[in-house]
């Protein structure tokens, strides 16, 4: 594995974590928001 690899992972990693973690909030208002690490 090349370093830009990781960095991608990283990268799209950064973004897809926000995003499953606010689609739910606004699907699904009952349950209580996910605490950020």
């Amino acid at each position: 594995m090349t370093s830009g690899s990781r960095e991608t992972i990283f990268f799209v990693a950064s973004i897809q974590l926000p995003l499953s973690v606010r689609r739910p909030r606004h699907q699904v208002p009952e349950r209580p928001p996910v605490t950020p690490l």
